[in-house]
This record gives C-alpha cells, sequence and structure tokens, in this order.
C-alpha cells in the first residue's frame, strides 16, 4: 500500500508541473532561457507585504507561468492573499522557442495570520461542520483552535446539486444548457464556455446516477471522503483516504495530506488548489483527466454539497467532469438535515414515459406520395449514423425530459461505435388475419405484442452490439420500452440501464430506428 502511495504521489507531482506547462494562450518570446535564467530578483520578484505576496514578472517579449498555491497565472503582475502563516513555494516559467522552461521553486515564509483574508464565507463551508450560509463568521479564537468538515462522494438523490451520484458530465460548449449559440462539433474542435458558479447557472449533460461500467454503488470509491481544515497553527490543510479494494464498506484505502488554496478573486469563477494532494476522484479516471491539483473549478458549495469540475482530457474527447460531495452530516441523517427551503434545492421530477394512445396504429403508419396511410406490414432500419444511445431522465423542473448521453459521438472506451452490420439490420413486423402480429429479424420469426409502450417479442432478440477493447455494449431483451415513435419515420425502443433510489428506471439503453 505504501508503495502504491509514493508511486502515486510521484505521479501526482509530475501531472502537476505538466498541466502547468499549458497555458490556453501565450508568446513564446524569441529569447531562449535556460533554468537558471528564471531565478527570482532575476527574471521576476516577491514581494511580501503583510500576508499578501506580489509577483512581477521582469521578463518581456513572453508570457510568463506562474504556479502559485493560489493555482496559475498567466499575468506579468499578480497578487496573492494568504491567510495563514506557513511556508509557500512559487514557481516561475516561461514559453520560449525551445519549449517551456520553469525555474526553480522559490520558497517563501509568512510569519504572522491574517484572518481578514477570510472574509468570504467559502472557506467556512468548505471546511467548517458547523456553519451555515448566513451565519457570522468565526472569530479569531475560533481559527486559533480550528475547523474542520468532511465530504463524501454524493450516493443518492438528495433534491440539491442537479445529481443522484458522485459524478456528472456536463457540455463544454454550452454548460448553462441554454443551447445559446450552440454548434454541434467534432470533439477535438469543442470550444469550452466558462460555467458560472451556482446551481441555477448551469446544468448536468448528462447525470449517469450509479453504472457499472462508470462508478457503482460497490465501488471502493464510494468508501472515499476529503477533509478540509483550517487552524491558525497549520493553515489549510487537506486529507484525501481513497477506497482502493474491496467492496464498498471494508476498501484498504491510503490516506493523501497536503494542503489547500481557493482563488476567489473572481466571484463567478472560485477555484481551489492542491499541494502533496489531489482532487478526489476514482481509480478508473486517473486517467480521463489530466490535471486534479491546480485550478479546479468549485460550480456549488452549500452547507450541503460541493461540486468541482475538472476537464477530460483523454481519447473520449473534450468535456467537463463534475464530481459531486456531500457533508457527513447528510450522509448521517440520508439528507434530513437539508432544509426543504434551502434556497439550493431543486425538487426533481419523477421519470415519465411517453405515452401512446395507439402504439400499433402508430408503428403501421407510413407515408407514399405524400399519402399517410396504416399498412399490414412495416420494415425497420437502423439509423446508420446513431444507431444506439442511452436516454437519461432529466428531472429538473426547467427541463423535465429524456436526453441523449453520446450525442452521436462514439470513442473507444465507453461508447464503442457499431459494426458494419448495422447497415444489414431489417426487421419486420405485419399484422396476422386473425389480429395478432407477427415479427421476422434474420432467421429468427414469431409473434410480437405491444401494450403500454412496450413492444413484446415471443423470443430474447439483440437488435446490435458495439465493441472495444474495454467494454461492449449490447441491445437484447424480450420486451422493449418505447420512448418515441414518429408515425412513418422514427422509433425509438430501449431497455433499462439504471434505476434512481426510488427503484423507478431512470436510464435506458436505447436503438434508434427508421420506418
Amino acid at each position: 500500500m505504501k508503495l502504491n502511495y509514493y508511486i502515486y504521489t510521484l505521479i501526482a507531482g509530475l501531472v502537476l508541473m505538466l498541466s502547468a506547462c499549458s497555458p490556453d494562450e501565450y508568446d513564446m518570446g524569441k529569447k531562449t532561457y535556460v533554468s537558471d535564467d528564471l531565478a527570482e530578483g532575476i527574471a521576476y520578484t516577491v514581494t511580501i507585504k503583510g500576508n499578501e505576496v506580489r509577483l512581477k514578472s521582469n521578463i518581456t517579449g513572453c508570457t510568463p507561468l506562474w504556479v502559485t498555491p493560489q493555482g496559475r497565472s498567466q499575468e506579468s503582475e499578480l497578487a496573492v492573499s494568504l491567510p495563514f502563516a506557513g511556508e509557500y513555494e512559487v514557481t516561475f516559467g516561461v514559453e520560449t522557442p525551445g519549449g517551456v522552461v520553469y525555474g526553480e521553486p522559490y520558497t517563501f515564509n509568512l510569519a504572522q495570520n491574517d484572518f481578514s483574508l477570510l472574509s468570504d464565507e467559502k472557506w467556512f463551508l468548505l471546511s467548517s461542520r458547523d456553519f451555515k450560509s448566513g451565519d457570522a463568521l468565526p472569530d479569531a479564537e475560533t481559527l486559533a483552535e480550528g475547523v474542520s468538515k468532511k465530504w463524501y462522494p454524493c450516493d443518492a438523490n438528495y433534491g440539491i446539486g442537479q445529481c443522484s451520484g458522485p459524478v456528472m458530465y456536463m457540455a463544454p460548449y454550452d454548460p448553462d444548457g441554454d443551447g445559446a449559440g450552440y454548434t454541434q462539433k467534432e470533439a477535438d474542435d469543442l470550444v469550452y464556455k466558462d460555467i458560472v458558479f451556482g446551481a441555477g447557472n448551469w446544468k448536468p449533460n448528462w447525470d449517469p446516477g450509479f453504472q457499472g461500467w462508470l462508478i457503482p454503488e460497490t465501488d471502493p470509491y464510494m468508501d472515499s471522503y476529503m477533509t478540509f481544515s483550517m487552524d491558525a497553527a497549520n493553515g489549510c490543510v487537506a486529507t484525501m483516504y481513497r477506497g482502493e479494494a474491496g467492496v464498498k464498506g471494508s476498501s484498504t484505502g491510503s490516506n493523501m495530506k497536503g494542503k489547500f488554496n481557493m482563488n476567489l478573486a473572481e466571484k463567478t469563477k472560485p477555484t481551489i488548489s492542491f499541494s502533496d494532494c489531489y482532487s478526489m476522484h476514482n481509480v478508473g479516471f486517473d486517467e480521463v483527466c489530466s490535471n486534479y491539483t491546480q485550478d479546479i473549478q468549485i460550480i456549488d458549495l452549500t452547507p450541503y454539497i460541493l461540486q468541482l469540475v475538472t476537464k477530460r482530457t483523454n481519447s473520449d474527447g473534450s468535456w467537463y467532469i463534475v464530481w459531486n460531495f456531500v457533508s457527513e452530516e447528510v450522509i448521517a441523517t440520508k439528507g434530513e438535515c437539508i432544509p426543504k427551503e434551502d434556497s439550493g434545492q431543486i425538487e426533481k421530477i419523477a421519470p415519465v414515459l411517453p405515452t401512446f394512445d395507439n402504439l400499433a396504429t402508430d408503428l403501421f403508419t407510413t407515408e407514399i406520395s405524400g399519402v399517410t396511410y396504416v399498412g399490414n406490414q412495416m420494415t425497420f432500419n437502423l439509423d446508420t449514423e446513431i444507431p444506439y444511445d442511452w436516454l437519461w431522465w432529466n428531472g429538473s423542473p426547467s427541463v423535465q425530459k429524456w436526453e441523449s448521453v453520446t450525442g452521436g459521438v462514439y470513442n473507444d472506451s465507453w461508447a464503442p461505435a457499431a459494426g458494419d452490420e448495422v447497415e444489414d439490420f431489417e426487421l419486420i413486423l405485419s399484422k396476422a388475419s386473425d389480429g395478432s402480429y407477427n415479427y421476422e429479424y434474420g432467421e429468427i420469426s414469431g409473434k410480437v405484442s405491444f401494450a403500454n409502450g412496450v413492444i413484446t417479442f415471443d423470443k430474447e432478440i439483440t437488435i446490435l452490439t458495439a465493441s472495444s477493447d474495454q467494454r461492449t455494449v449490447a441491445v437484447t431483451s424480450k420486451e422493449f420500452t418505447v420512448l418515441s415513435v414518429e408515425a412513418g419515420e422514427t422509433l425509438t425502443i430501449g431497455i433499462p440501464e439504471s434505476k434512481d433510489e426510488n427503484g423507478v428506471v431512470n436510464s435506458y439503453l436505447v436503438a434508434n430506428l427508421l420506418l
């Protein structure tokens, strides 16, 4: 266990430096520097006044690349406010024709605490178990003794944070969900839009709840937790316990203890950065995002929920990943501590399936030469562009609809592309003389019925499979729920994929058929 811990610490340190070497835009200048050129007092200056540290680049013609206790910056001059005494580091780098170059970290000490820099209540919502929004901020005596708060991965739908599990996805081109200016692009060309802090300012593209291939309820990660502490002697301390093996309730994990700092200068985009530890995530997502340490955006923070965002950087393409945590109090009371009138509360609407007045008629309706009529036989083919998908129920009061997960974009891992056999798919439904219905599917044939929005075959059939080295997706069943039908045009049918805390199906694996 210790060996794994030290290896992971080394990797986390390398990721920190690599992620710090990736500014959004920069001018690399014309001069080449080596590490020794980028020393404090030569390439840049550090001026300390009280607990405010002013950083200034002395190099012109190229963009400075700072790594500070509060995160990264490309500004020529910046101020870093640090509430607690202690030892800190600043690293300065530049982009040159020869690549990114960093100097050695510059270490400095602050001899005193300045609790006036803790005037934003987010410090205490994050790290004080007893603090509630609107309370008077803790005084110096309380801070001398210290405050602490523990956060766990969200394990249920508590009606807050637009979430029902530990992780969600959010579209980088439309994080507020308003569709304004939306243009579908290839994954590599997506342009990130800013997320504004506060539950009413963004919405997930997909809330998967618990998925066997993502984070199941029995994942050791669900035994993980983060503890944030602040006190006069130790400053801002982050302790991470990540479950790594076994089943829920019996994990054998490891602790990492480091420091955290928040940058709250931009009120709509607060961030948190870590040193000697990382922002909590499960083992399966180690390689999904390259940065779990610097400038992690906080998009919601109340006494009951903490939501952090990282950016997906693996081969699955650009996306926002939302990490959902609830307080120890929420876990202990199963959500009973959350007041119904809490301003962040979102009462989700239970999943609602579409209804059909006469499904059989819809399935056999077609149009020929502008004339619509009900036939005795219909042939269905797979949509070769989007043959399958997952539809999840977005129960936000302002949405209340079944939404796509893939958006028609497939990958090499969790949503593999279907094979060429989708082009050969053909399902024939026909009416028998006795009023019953038959089907033909390849060499399989038999009886089929339609009732209460469900299509039932007398044998199990596989509509399609899609495989990669990591996963196989199979749309296989005897019973298929109809999620949508447009007479004479399209039919979407699915099988249950997951359920909410009330046992109601809240996502379906679906096949998209064309009539």
